[in-house]
């Protein structure tokens, strides 16, 4: 997929993001995402991978992010499942995505995320400076692990060459 100006805007990238886009070369959609890993812009590369995917892949791709954070999570919060269950509620949503379905894991991943934000606020905020750089080395770790999965998905064969998200 090719990414443009125009389309980066149409789905309200931030203006910085756009001008990180037009100073470099690559438009293709996983060059671009490699070029962010490449300039330590992975919370950029996080928002642009789902957006060039089609339904099943970017659900596929929020079921492998959150079950990367599930261990992190539940070594915290052990009584909350509200993670487990936006997993559980996206994977029915691959296999079958009705509007019941994908009603249901839109409500779990509100939750999730609501739940997440703040503990990992928390930590953030209760945390000393050894403890938060070594929150950001695991994060980002994450995070690199997450995007190499992102554009595994782009680059499967879908047997279709149509937009994606038009």
């Amino acid at each position: 997929m090719r990414i443009t100006k125009q389309w980066l805007e149409k789905r309200n990238a931030c203006q910085e993001g756009v001008e990180w886009f037009l100073n470099q070369k690559e438009r293709d959609a996983v060059k671009v995402t490699k070029a962010l890993v490449k300039d330590k812009h992975l919370d950029w590369a996080i928002w642009l991978l789902p957006r060039t995917m089609k339904y099943k892949q970017y659900v596929r791709f929020a079921i492998y992010s959150a079950e990367q954070c599930l261990p992190m999570w539940n070594k915290h919060n052990k009584q909350d499942t509200k993670v487990k269950e936006a997993i559980e509620a996206a994977k029915r949503c691959v296999k079958n995505p009705s509007k019941k379905n994908k009603e249901a894991a839109w409500s779990a991943a509100r939750s999730a995320w609501s739940a997440w934000s703040a503990a990992r606020s928390a930590a953030r905020s209760a945390a000393w400076s050894a403890a938060r750089s070594a929150w950001s080395a695991a994060e980002s770790a994450e995070l690199k692990k997450i995007i190499k999965f992102g554009i595994k998905i782009l680059t499967e064969n879908t047997g279709s060459k149509k937009e994606v998200n038009k």
